[in-house]
């Protein structure tokens, strides 16, 4: 159950895996906790975020279940992959790059399951729920391994309508008179 809450950071999504419902989830944690002796959860606000002795909990059962995996073979002998695999990306990486790569990866293990979650955010300090996270900008955080995917610019544009009806704008600080809509999470800043 910890495994499951602590991926996906709702008690619901957990009860869905296990065919429960979701006070049957939370039952099961609080027993865990009183076995443990203190909280593995704690409620952020992106769902449910593991404590630190939660954390302690979900690398033990990461360990456990890895174990039980590599007990798992495939009639040839191979190792099957299985498994739920939760990453965060930007609209268009996951429309245009994870999407159809999850396909590719469902072909040859169909066991492999992979949520996508849209958003245009920072890297996470404590990856909660995530094994993949796709973010803009430089991440800086611990216990991760941060590899840079590729540079891509964002720019300024217009419609020819909205030029026809307004002047041009020559300099930065002539922007300041037009509306600006912003892509995602990126605030209105002043231009070099």
């Amino acid at each position: 159950m910890l495994l499951a809450v602590g991926r996906s950071g709702r008690f619901t999504t957990a009860a869905d895996v296990f065919g429960l419902n979701h006070t049957t989830v939370a039952r099961r944690i609080e027993s865990l906790e009183r076995a443990v002796g203190g909280r593995v959860l704690a409620c952020g606000a992106a769902g449910w975020e593991l404590t630190d002795r939660g954390r302690q909990a979900f690398a033990a059962a990461e360990q456990i279940e890895g174990a039980v995996r590599r007990l798992e073979t495939d009639i040839d002998g191979s190792p099957t992959l299985s498994g739920v695999v939760r990453m965060s990306a930007t609209d268009s990486f996951s429309a245009y790059l994870a999407a159809p790569s999850v396909v590719a990866v469902r072909r040859r293990h169909p066991g492999v399951s992979v949520e996508i979650v849209t958003a245009t955010r920072i890297a996470s300090q404590h990856r909660t729920g995530l094994d993949i996270e796709v973010v803009v900008g430089e991440p800086h955080v611990h216990r991760a391994e941060a590899i840079r995917l590729a540079d891509y610019r964002l720019g300024l544009y217009t419609s020819r309508t909205y030029l026809a009806e307004n002047p041009t704008p020559a300099s930065a600080d002539d922007l300041t008179t037009h509306p600006l809509i912003c892509f995602g999470g990126f605030r209105r800043r002043a231009l070099p």
